[in-house]
């Protein structure tokens, strides 16, 4: 009987073992290329997020904002981190890539201007790019700087 439990124990381990990997990690191609649309309504029209081959990302929460965040995107795991400076402010989105949608994961975010996204809300994906298709081309000279303190 001891000898049973160790062998099923055994092959319950190596059966754990096996299908842990075979589970797909998120990779960069997954989550790039592609624009995602809030699934509720944004500020005055969609509210959508570019993020692109480059490691760059831009959004707009709508018609009725003039803001257009961008900056540079980065996966740590399934986590899609989104980095933007934000008068003279870094701040960090951060969505679980999930198929093909992005899942706001409100812990750990900075949160947006004009629109209060929830804990678990979606951004399916609405299209994807052409390869080497940009809306903003921003470079390192076009981004805000942080101001230094006691300036």
């Amino acid at each position: 009987m001891r000898r049973q439990w160790k062998t099923a124990l055994a092959l319950a381990a190596a059966a754990a073992l096996l299908l842990a990997g075979c589970s797909k990690s998120v990779q960069e191609s997954d989550v790039a290329g592609k624009i995602y649309q809030y699934e509720k309504e944004g500020f005055g029209g969609d509210f959508v997020i570019r993020v692109e081959e480059d490691n760059v990302f831009s959004y707009y929460e709508g018609g009725l904002s003039s803001y257009i965040g961008f900056g540079e995107w980065e996966l740590d795991g399934d986590t899609l981190l989104l980095h933007e400076t934000r008068f003279d402010t870094p701040a960090v989105q951060r969505f679980k890539a999930d198929g093909d949608a992005l899942v706001y994961q409100a812990e750990g975010s900075a949160g947006f201007l004009y629109v209060k996204v929830a804990d678990g809300d979606r951004f399916p994906v609405s299209a994807v790019l052409e390869p080497g298709e940009h809306i903003l081309d921003p470079t390192p000279a076009d981004r805000p700087q942080p101001t230094p303190q006691g300036k």
